[in-house]
């Protein structure tokens, strides 16, 4: 699950409430400069979210800075398809002061660094603060909806196969080794993720020894890691997994793959 606090006190925001974000006013800094209240940017994703599948949005956090004028936004999403150990989320950013461009982001996968340039499995790009800021960002939002679609579709799929599959200690020798070469955990915690891995300390959902079983113990041992890192390893993570199990082949291909 995302630890929403963990993301906002990365960035140096305050957590705000939706209707404290109403009451911050857009302050134009020029004649061409055009800023947009970051409670109409939520609105904007709120109203196309109900146009594309069934979403639900379960949670919503809004954190601030820079005197109200740079906001940092994060809804979870639940489908009729969703899980209770997984989260789909969806991510925007609005500076108001020139700091950055108006952009979001969505998928399983998520953070924010300190100058609230974030990453996302899907991303836009930057609306420039200009005459039809709207406009452009209601067209990359949609945009960027149709690939949520494919998007949960696949997830839904992908983790649901990972529970299914059973590993024996072989395979789960390689991909932790497998995980190192490509970045996606430091040497220093092989052990703690083997170890997670045959007697896990976590809750998860799925049966033993199964690749979500192994996913989770990596993920859970990269918790200790500063948030960034933590993306930017899971994201790695997955291309580990997807290179094995993304096939839906059976495990005796798998086990004689190495």
């Amino acid at each position: 699950m995302i630890n929403t606090k963990v993301i906002y006190d990365s960035c140096g925001a305050e957590q705000v409430s939706f209707n404290d974000l109403a009451r911050i006013p857009a302050i134009r800094k020029s004649a061409t400069h055009q800023p947009i209240q970051h409670h109409k940017v939520a609105e904007a994703i709120k109203r196309s979210l109900q146009s594309y599948g069934n979403y639900e949005i379960t949670d919503e956090t809004y954190g601030i800075s820079h005197k109200g004028q740079r906001c940092f936004s994060l809804l979870r999403l639940r489908d009729e398809k969703s899980r209770q150990d997984y989260d789909t989320v969806y991510i925007f950013r609005n500076a108001n002061d020139f700091g950055f461009s108006l952009r979001c982001g969505t998928g399983g996968v998520v953070g924010i660094c300190s100058n609230m340039m974030f990453v996302a499995e899907y991303e836009i790009a930057g609306a420039k603060h200009t005459k039809n800021i709207m406009d452009t960002f209601n067209d990359r939002v949609t945009s960027l909806n149709k690939k949520l679609l494919d998007h949960t579709d696949s997830m839904h799929k992908k983790y649901d196969l990972w529970k299914r599959t059973t590993i024996g200690g072989k395979l789960s020798d390689h991909l932790i080794m497998e995980a190192v070469r490509k970045g996606a955990l430091p040497k220093t915690k092989i052990d703690k993720v083997d170890g997670e891995w045959r007697k896990p300390s976590y809750s998860y959902f799925g049966q033993s020894n199964s690749a979500w079983q192994l996913f989770n113990a990596f993920t859970h041992v990269n918790k200790g890691l500063n948030y960034v890192d933590q993306i930017s390893r899971t994201q790695k993570l997955h291309k580990v997994f997807d290179n094995y199990f993304g096939d839906g082949e059976t495990r005796q291909v798998w086990e004689d793959r190495i």
